[in-house]
């Protein structure tokens, strides 16, 4: 009885990895972007 729930859990977390995979590989998701501003000043003189 526990063997054939692991062997389940076991498929579903292989089933799940695979569908995170293929989610990664075909969906382009940009990461977030912001604006970034830093003033730069010229050394010495």
């Amino acid at each position: 009885m526990i063997g054939r729930l692991i062997k389940y859990l076991f498929i579903l977390a292989l089933l799940a990895a695979v569908a995170v995979a293929i989610y990664a590989l075909f969906f382009d998701l940009p990461p977030p972007s912001r604006e970034i501003i830093i003033s730069v000043t010229p050394n010495g003189r």
